[in-house]
């Protein structure tokens, strides 16, 4: 049986698949120093000419700063000072019709079912097709509206529970759903598909606050979970974005965003799900923490493809393509930005620096592929401190313009490559121990000039061989951070 409440006027990659090849050994931990005939620029450390000398680096680069202290677990993350905790009911996708008020969307009239047992008196529902909640509790919706929205406006402490089963919600003016006051979890029925979006006309709730900024918008914290789908069409400017802490916890999520396409102001948090991103402005950014710890993600098109203060990966299947940076890591006040990978299989193809830190990288696990950019003034790796590796298996092609190498005392070893010619598409390179295992190995998806590699078993003292399509070049490392040519191995030093 339905019942109509009582209406008021109320105003309302594809990223090319990198192949890959590792063992599980561990490499030493020691540096040293030695001379050599061989020329770096500053940031490059790629261009080896007969002759000349490679720079220490640190002469070019500031003293290695301690990496951030790194905790995650099932309720919490903590990274560089900075904790977020998982809630239980962040992750929970179940709801209980006897608790909850249960709505069915329509242009002819919203309607509340009384199938639902919750109290439908925090519910409003107008004329103008706004729903509007001013209660805690667990809302179910499904239908469509062509010009509608749900506003969520409870106090700051309290929570609103949203469950879309097959929602259909666009908005000529403003957002569809609009959380002005109150954390908001968002569970995505199983099985079921959503929409929402917004016009480019959207005229703000809140001028001097320029709110709301997003399709999908919460000034409070916003959880999003369930086994259902989220297709988000942002035409005003970001798809899905919370003024506070934004959390993903599973979900199948499709977003095209004018502006960015996930952002958490302070933290955006993706534990699980499958997301593709298209996006004019950043795939994923935080003015503060942007940690992936699990899930599918595909950054198809952006201008920057993650981006924070500190950048974590620890988990899941990252792919990035970007027309600038592919990951940055960036702060505006006197803090030291990061990216740390300490899990993770993660490719970037980038037409800026493909992983890029104002700051430190570090890298203690996982896996990292980069093809960087083909016009010059940008490299594959780029950092202002030190890029500090001591675990997991590093690719990162290219131009041989401003291309870095990792730090010298760095635990494990790193080579650079640099070739006599651009070398095209789809070469595969493969580092080779004196038994002829493979350690190495990835396929470029873009022409490349130089390429570094490192893997836990690349082992100081003993016999490599660096195979570039039909070429080979066999060689010894005795530094941690060696330069190949085809003349050899170099090192930095004076």
């Amino acid at each position: 049986m339905l019942r109509r409440l009582n209406i008021c006027t109320a105003a309302v990659m594809a990223v090319s698949l990198a192949l890959w090849g590792c063992g599980t050994g561990a490499g030493p931990k020691e540096d040293s120093s030695v001379s050599i005939s061989s020329e770096s620029s500053e940031r490059s450390g790629s261009r080896i000419e007969s002759g000349k000398k490679l720079p220490r680096e640190s002469e070019t680069k500031q003293e290695a700063e301690p990496a951030p202290e790194i905790s995650v677990t099932e309720k919490k993350l903590s990274v560089g000072g900075r904790s977020f905790k998982f809630a239980e009911e962040d992750s929970n996708p179940e709801w209980d019709p006897k608790d909850s008020v249960i709505v069915h969307l329509a242009d002819s009239g919203c309607m509340v079912d009384d199938e639902g047992g919750g109290d439908s008196g925090g519910i409003t529902l107008s004329e103008d097709g706004t729903v509007s909640i001013t209660e805690e509790g667990t809302y179910v919706f499904d239908g469509a509206l062509s010009d509608g929205k749900i506003l969520v406006d409870v106090k700051k402490s309290e929570t609103v529970r949203l469950v879309f089963r097959g929602v259909d919600i666009r908005s000529a003016s403003s957002a569809p759903v609009d959380g002005a006051s109150g954390k908001v979890i968002l569970i995505l029925e199983g099985g079921t598909e959503n929409r929402l979006s917004d016009n480019p006309n959207q005229i703000y709730r809140d001028k001097e606050e320029e709110e709301p900024n997003g399709t999908l918008f919460c000034k409070d914290d916003l959880t999003i979970t369930g086994g259902g789908s989220l297709t988000v069409d942002a035409a005003f400017n970001n798809a899905v974005i919370s003024k506070d802490e934004l959390r993903i916890m599973d979900g199948i999520f499709h977003i095209n965003s004018a502006n960015h396409g996930l952002k958490g102001n302070d933290a955006l948090l993706i534990r699980g799900g499958t997301i593709t991103v298209n996006s004019r402005g950043n795939g994923l950014k935080s003015d503060l923490v942007t940690a992936v710890l699990g899930g599918d993600i595909l950054v198809e098109n952006s201008e920057e493809g993650i981006e924070g203060e500190t950048v974590l990966f620890d988990g899941g299947t990252v792919r990035i393509t970007s027309g600038d940076d592919g990951i940055n890591a960036s702060a505006d006040k006197t803090a030291v930005p990061a990216i740390c990978i300490t899990g993770g299989d993660v490719t970037v193809d980038a037409e800026g620096d493909g992983i890029d830190s104002n700051g430190n990288i570090y890298m203690t696990g996982g896996r990292l592929m980069v093809f960087g950019p083909q016009k010059g003034g940008n490299g594959a790796l780029d950092y202002d401190v030190s890029f500090q590796i001591s675990g997991g298996t590093l690719a990162a092609f290219g131009p041989g313009d401003m291309d870095q190498q990792v730090s010298p005392s760095s635990p494990q070893p790193a080579v650079q490559m640099r070739y006599g010619s651009v070398m095209p598409a789809g070469t595969k390179v493969s580092l080779k121990n004196e038994a002829g295992e493979e350690i190495c190995q990835a396929e470029s998806a873009k022409p490349f000039r130089t390429v570094v590699l490192s893997a836990p078993e690349l082992v100081l003292g003993e016999t490599y061989t660096l195979e570039t399509g039909t070429d080979s070049l066999t060689f010894v490392p005795e530094n941690t951070v060696g330069y190949l040519d085809k003349d050899g191995i170099h090192y930095g030093g004076s």
